[in-house]
C-alpha cells in the first residue's frame, strides 16, 4: 500500500473523516443486558463477540488516538471514566450497521484521504510518505492496521456525517426557546421562620414508634467489621545509630537551605526608566522630603514602593537587591541602576537571618536518613513474606519471623467510625485504604499486599462481621422524637403559611400580612428561569415562573426549614433576538437536534442489531466505577 501511495500525486483538499470516533458518541446514553458469551467474551455487539483480548486492543488503539489528539498522557482509569468505554462501544454498533448496509471503502478513496492528510504532507503541500512511516513506528502500528482503522472511521462517518451536520433549527423553535430564557419575572416574598408556626404538641409513645416503623432506613446501623493488619512498616526496621555523625553532617551541608532562616528587610522602593526621574526623586529626598511622600509626588502607588518584610531572592532585580541588603536601617541609597531599571530604596526594618545549628537537627537527620535505607529493603521483605504465606503462613504467625506487627482493628464501619459512631482510635497509615481491603473480602480471607507508599506494605484479613441491621426503637427513642417533632413543626409551619397566601389570594396586602407576624417584605427583580437568589431556591424560582401574575403561593426557603409566602408581581418577555444572536441560536439548537438524532440512531442499532455485555467480565477489566458507569439505565 505505501508503494502505491507514493506514486500518487497531490490531490484536493478533503478531511480525513472521523480520526477518531464522532465526539458526540461520548455523550450517547447506551444501556446493557448482563448476560453475555462465552467465558471469554466481553460483549456481543451486533451480531459480534466482542472477546477482552478484542476489547483491550480496541481500548488502547482509542486511548492512544485520544493522547495524540490532546497531546498528553491520559491515564487509562480516567479514560474509563470520561466515557472512552462509549465511545468504542457506540463505534461497534455503527460498524454493525455498515455490514448490513454492505458498506465499504475503494483503495483509491483511501489513498485520497491518506494523502490529504496535512499531517503527511511535505511544505510543498505533496505527499511525503516518511512522514506516514513516522507516524506508524511512533503509535507502534503496522500499514495495514492503520489502513483497516481509516476504512472504519470513514465508514462511520458516511453514516454518521449527515445526522452530525445537523438539523436547522426553525426560528419559531428560536423564538420560543429565546422567550422560555429570556422571560423576567418579579416576586414579593417574606420569610416565615419555623418559630412563627403553631406549637406541636409533644408526640406520644405510639406516634413515635409509627413514625420509626415508616422510616425504618433512617435509623439503620452500618455494617461492621474486625480485621487483623499484618503491617511492614520501615519504621519496624530503622535503625538510626547506623548513621554516622559524618553522613549526617553531608546531608546536613547538601540541603544546608532547609535549616536556614533567611535575612528578611522590610523594603520601600521608587522604581524609575529614565535618569531625570530618579535624580529628581533623589533631589527631594536629599532636601529631607519623606521618602512616601516623594514617592506619592512621582505618581507611584504606595502598594507597589513598600513592599513589605521580604528576603533578598524575593527582589527580581539582582543588583537592586545586593544594593538594597547592604543598607543600614533607616538609610536612603542612591539612585540605582539596575537591570531592569532605576531604583532608589529605604530600609525600614532588618530581621537577621539565622541558621539552626547541626546539633540541633543531627538526630532528625539520622532518623530520616534510617528510615529512606529501611524503605529501600521494603520489597525484599515483601517477597519473604508472600513466599511464606503461599507456603501455609497465616498473617498472625508472621511477627514470630519478621520485626513487623500483627494490629487487631476493632469494629469499624466502611468510613471508619466504630460502634459507638466515633472515629477509630488507631495510629495505623491509610486507614481508608485498609478498610476497603477489609469490607472487599470475606470472613478468613487474607488479601493481597496493600502498597501504603512510604508507610510500607499491609496485609489484611476480616475476623468478624456484624452485619447491617435497623437498630431497636429503644436504641433511637430520642431520635426519632427529635425527628417527629422537626416533621411535625414543618407541617404545621406549611399548613399556616398556605393559609397565609389564600389570604393573600383573596385580595389581602401582603405587606399587611407579614407586618402581623413582625416580617419585612422584599422584592425580587429580573429574575429568569436560571437565576440564582440568596433567598429564593431554584424550586421558588420554578414556582414563581408557574404562576399567574398576581397569584400567591407558600413554599420551602432556601434553609429548608423555613417557608416563603410569595406574590408575583411582574412579568416582562424576552427582548426579540437580533439577526446575529438569532443565527447564533438557531446554530446552537442546531447542534443539539443533532445530538437527539444521533442518539435516537444508536438506540434503534442497539435494539435493531442487538448489545449485551458480559458485566462481571467488564468489571473484572476496568474496574467498578467503570463498570457502574455503563450500568442498565
Amino acid at each position: 500500500m505505501l508503494d502505491s501511495l507514493r506514486q500518487g500525486a497531490n490531490s484536493w483538499l478533503a478531511k480525513l473523516l472521523m480520526a477518531l470516533l464522532v465526539v458526540s458518541f461520548m455523550v450517547w446514553g447506551v444501556r446493557y443486558n448482563q448476560d453475555g458469551g462465552g467465558a471469554n467474551t466481553l460483549l456481543q455487539v451486533a451480531g459480534q463477540n466482542i472477546t477482552t483480548d478484542t476489547y483491550r486492543r480496541l481500548f488502547n488503539q482509542e486511548l492512544s488516538n485520544l493522547e495524540q489528539q490532546t497531546r498528553q498522557r491520559i491515564e487509562p482509569a480516567m479514560a474509563h471514566q470520561f466515557g472512552l468505554d462509549e465511545r468504542i462501544i457506540s463505534g461497534l454498533l455503527v460498524d454493525g450497521h455498515a455490514r448490513v448496509l454492505n458498506l465499504g471503502l475503494s483503495d483509491d478513496a483511501l489513498l485520497t484521504l491518506i494523502q490529504s492528510n496535512k499531517a503527511f504532507q511535505a511544505a510543498d503541500g505533496k505527499f511525503d510518505p516518511a512522514a506516514l512511516r513516522y507516524m506508524l513506528q511512533n503509535r507502534q502500528m503496522s500499514e495495514s492496521a492503520y489502513f483497516d482503522t481509516i476504512k472504519r472511521d470513514s465508514i462511520r462517518g458516511q453514516l454518521v456525517g449527515s445526522l452530525s451536520e445537523g438539523a436547522p433549527a426553525p426560528m419559531a423553535l428560536v423564538d420560543a426557546v429565546n422567550q422560555f430564557e429570556g422571560e423576567q419575572r418579579a416576586i414579593d416574598y417574606f420569610i416565615v421562620p419555623a418559630s412563627k408556626a403553631p406549637v406541636a404538641a409533644k408526640p406520644d409513645e405510639a406516634k413515635l414508634k409509627a413514625y420509626f416503623e415508616a422510616h425504618p432506613e433512617d435509623y439503620r446501623a452500618p455494617e461492621y467489621r474486625a480485621v487483623g493488619v499484618f503491617l511492614a512498616s520501615p519504621d519496624d526496621i530503622k535503625d538510626p545509630s547506623k548513621v554516622s555523625d559524618d553522613e549526617a553532617k553531608a546531608i546536613y551541608e547538601t540541603n544546608r537551605g532547609q535549616y536556614e532562616k533567611l535575612e528578611k528587610r522590610h523594603v520601600q522602593l521608587m522604581s524609575f526608566q529614565d535618569k531625570a526621574a530618579s535624580g529628581k526623586a533623589f533631589s527631594a529626598l536629599k532636601s529631607g522630603k519623606d521618602f512616601m511622600a516623594v514617592a506619592k509626588e512621582m505618581g507611584l502607588a504606595e502598594k507597589d514602593v513598600d513592599r513589605g518584610m521580604i528576603a533578598k531572592k524575593d527582589l527580581l532585580d539582582s543588583v537592586v537587591a545586593q544594593a538594597a541588603f547592604k543598607l543600614a536601617k533607616d538609610m536612603v541609597s542612591d539612585p540605582i541602576e539596575g537591570a531592569l531599571a532605576i531604583a532608589i530604596v529605604r530600609v525600614t526594618a532588618i530581621q537577621p537571618g539565622s541558621i539552626t545549628p547541626l546539633d540541633e537537627v543531627k538526630d532528625k537527620i539520622k532518623d530520616t536518613r534510617a528510615r529512606e535505607l529501611a524503605s529501600k529493603l521494603m520489597v525484599e521483605f515483601r517477597g519473604k513474606i508472600e513466599d511464606d504465606r503461599a507456603g501455609g503462613k497465616q498473617l498472625k504467625e508472621l511477627p514470630g519471623k519478621y520485626p513487623f506487627k500483627y494490629i487487631d482493628l476493632p469494629f469499624a464501619s466502611a468510613t471508619g467510625d466504630g460502634v459507638n459512631g466515633k472515629p477509630v482510635p488507631t495510629k495505623l497509615p491509610n486507614l481508608p485504604a485498609l478498610l476497603k481491603a477489609g469490607f472487599a473480602g470475606d470472613v478468613g480471607v487474607e488479601t493481597d499486599p496493600i502498597d501504603l507508599g512510604k508507610d510500607g506494605w499491609a496485609w489484611v484479613e476480616v475476623k468478624e462481621v456484624k452485619a447491617s441491621r435497623v437498630k431497636d426503637f429503644a436504641e433511637v427513642k430520642v431520635d426519632v422524637e427529635k425527628a417527629t417533632l422537626e416533621a411535625d413543626t414543618a407541617a404545621a409551619l406549611s399548613k399556616f403559611t398556605g393559609e397565609l397566601a389564600e389570604r393573600a389570594n383573596k385580595g389581602e396586602d401582603l405587606a399587611k400580612i407579614a407586618k402581623e407576624l413582625g416580617l419585612e417584605v422584599k422584592t425580587a427583580k429580573d429574575l429568569t428561569r436560571n437565576a440564582k437568589n440568596a433567598d429564593l431556591s431554584p424550586g421558588a424560582i420554578q414556582l414563581g415562573f408557574a404562576q399567574a401574575k398576581g397569584a400567591a403561593a407558600s413554599t420551602l426557603a432556601v434553609d429548608g426549614a423555613s417557608r416563603l409566602v410569595m406574590r408575583l408581581t411582574g412579568v416582562t418577555p424576552a427582548k426579540p433576538l437580533d439577526a446575529e444572536k438569532a443565527k447564533a441560536a438557531g446554530k446552537q439548537l442546531s447542534q443539539q437536534l443533532s445530538g437527539a438524532l444521533e442518539a435516537q440512531y444508536l438506540g434503534g442499532l442497539q435494539t435493531s442489531l442487538g448489545l449485551t455485555r458480559n458485566e462481571a467480565l467488564f468489571r473484572q477489566m476496568v474496574g467498578t466505577a467503570a463498570a457502574d458507569g455503563g450500568s442498565d439505565q
